[in-house]
């Protein structure tokens, strides 16, 4: 673009002088719109973000360059307050990226018009058809990041202002971590707190251990806190490191036959590599809102059942060394299945059903 582009010598500061020199009279005598023109070239050709982006990695190379991405599908009742809690990160944030899984709603607008008002730069990617999975959307979320870690902020979720500047220092101390998360309180439709931390839930099989911050083995944190049921209990409280993520997610082929156990399927996954650790924070830096409209909410409880089984499954061929987890494991189902009132011949029925359906989702 040579009529925007000047070259000096380094430390030619005469020669840099005249070139601004001569663009500028020649910028004033073309008109307005032929400088309204340059100003749109300038702007296109150096970035100011990109610019930024650089500097703060000169000033602060062990920065980590973090991806936001925003899962929404008919959440434009939640977006403008999920997109704030982002907005307001102490933490500097090297993308945000609204994918859309082909909304019916206003979503589209409110993410766009919240975005303006902060004075904020999102990118919007809108499915023109429902991919039909959440996690085919962690697929796309995962394709999609320039950056080198990932938070995969559900659209109805939110989170404090420090999320993601506590999760880096946690990070800090995990120099093999592919993951940090911290615990979660729970709020309902309207934003009313239901449950002001998990770990009560969590000391059901990790005692007092998810009580303070730490860093665990990978390995270790899947056998003893991951093979009886997920204490990750919300995907929006995870940072993730993305070269890991997506490693894991090549390695899941079935996750999208999952509707709501995948998380817990990908955290395993991830988890089980060789060396790696997961840094935890134990305050609940995140908000997760549960309610009808949910994955999990709509979902019927012997298909949640049926998937709880198949981790279970899973956990087993992995040859966990674990006192009593296949034990744990069937008292855990049969918790569930007092609390959601099925027979074992109802359950059974509902596995092999769910069987075919699966098998029928992979021929397609």
């Amino acid at each position: 673009m040579p009529d925007i582009v000047a070259t000096a010598p380094m430390g030619d500061v005469v020669r840099m002088a005249r070139h601004a020199t001569r663009m500028a009279n020649s910028a004033l005598a073309d008109g307005l719109r032929a400088r309204g023109r340059m100003c749109k070239k300038v702007e296109n050709f150096f970035p100011f973000d990109r610019y930024v982006e650089r500097l703060l990695h000169l000033v602060v190379p062990s920065r980590r360059r973090i991806s936001v991405v925003v899962l929404s599908y008919n959440y434009a009742r939640y977006l403008a307050g999920r997109l704030a809690t982002i907005f307001a990160q102490h933490y500097p944030i090297f993308e945000i990226i609204v994918l859309d899984d082909a909304s019916t709603d206003d979503s589209v607008t409110v993410a766009q018009a919240t975005a303006e008002e902060w004075d904020r730069n999102i990118r919007v990617v809108v499915n023109r058809r429902g991919s039909g999975s959440v996690f085919a959307q962690w697929r796309r979320a995962a394709a999609e990041a320039r950056g080198d870690w990932v938070w995969i902020a559900e659209a109805d979720d939110l989170a404090e202002p420090d999320f993601l500047g506590r999760l880096c220092a946690a990070l800090d101390a995990a120099p093999e971590g592919v993951m940090a998360f911290s615990d979660s309180r729970a709020i309902d439709s309207d934003g009313v707190q239901i449950f002001e931390s998990y770990k009560p839930y969590c000391a059901s099989v990790a005692g007092d251990v998810l009580d303070r911050d730490g860093v665990h083995m990978g390995a270790t944190f899947v056998a003893e806190y991951l093979s009886e049921r997920n204490l990750i209990l919300n995907a929006s409280s995870v940072l993730f490191r993305r070269d890991a993520l997506q490693d894991a997610l090549s390695r899941c082929g079935e996750l999208e036959t999952f509707e709501a156990a995948g998380d817990w399927r990908l955290y395993i996954e991830l988890l089980k590599a060789p060396g790696v650790q997961v840094a935890y924070v134990a305050e609940p830096l995140n908000a997760h809102r549960r309610h009808e409209k949910s994955v999990t909410g709509k979902m019927p409880s012997d298909k949640q059942l049926d998937e709880i089984t198949r981790i279970h499954h899973l956990v087993g061929r992995m040859a966990i060394d674990v006192e009593g987890i296949g034990e744990r494991q069937r008292l855990y189902r049969e918790e569930l299945m007092e609390r959601f009132g099925l027979t074992e011949t109802r359950a059974l029925s509902s596995r092999r059903k769910n069987t075919r359906s699966r098998a029928n989702r992979v021929k397609v």
